[in-house]
C-alpha cells in the first residue's frame, strides 16, 4: 500500500471522528436514562408479621417506549460505525507502521509519528524534540520529503 500525505492526514481525522462517534453514543446513552424513571412504593410482606417495606420500582413509561426503541437502535447502528472505522483505522495504521519502518531518516520518522499520526502542531513539535523555532523548518522538511515522494 502506497502512504501519501493524504493517507497520514486523514488517519488523523479518522482518530477524531471516532472519538465523536464514542461522544454521540455516550449521549444517547444519556438520553436512554432520562427516559427510564423510578420510584418507590410501599408495601409490607404478605405472612405475619406485616413488616412494612420499600420497593423500588424502575422502567419505561408505555409512551417512551418508541423512544426508546428509536434510542436503542440508533446505539446499534453507532457501536457498528466505531467498530467498523476502528478496524479500518487499524489497518491503516499498520499499513503506516510499515511504511515508516522503510522511511530511511530518523528525523523525517519522527517529525510523521509526531505530526500526522499524533496531531500534535509543528510548534509543538518543535517543544517535543526540545528543538527551538515555530516548526516552519521541519514542515519544510516535510514539505521536501513529499515532494521528493512523488
Amino acid at each position: 500500500m502506497k502512504v501519501t500525505k493524504y493517507m497520514l492526514e486523514s488517519y488523523r481525522a479518522g482518530v477524531t471522528e471516532i472519538a465523536v462517534l464514542e461522544k454521540y453514543l455516550d449521549k444517547l446513552e444519556k438520553d436512554e436514562m432520562k427516559l427510564h424513571q423510578t420510584d418507590t412504593v410501599k408495601g409490607s410482606s404478605e405472612q405475619f408479621p406485616y413488616l412494612p417495606m420499600t420497593i423500588k420500582v424502575s422502567g419505561v413509561a408505555p409512551e417512551d417506549t418508541k423512544a426508546v426503541d428509536k434510542i436503542k437502535r440508533l446505539q446499534q447502528q453507532t457501536k457498528a460505525k466505531i467498530y467498523k472505522k476502528k478496524l479500518e483505522l487499524e489497518r491503516q495504521r499498520a499499513a503506516v507502521e510499515l511504511w515508516l519502518d522503510g522511511v530511511t531518516d530518523p528525523n523525517i520518522r519522527s517529525l510523521i509519528r509526531l505530526h500526522y499520526i499524533m496531531g500534535l502542531s509543528w510548534e509543538d513539535v518543535c517543544e517535543t524534540l526540545d528543538i527551538a523555532g515555530d516548526g516552519s523548518t521541519q514542515r519544510k522538511q516535510m514539505d521536501r520529503f513529499w515532494k521528493a515522494k512523488k
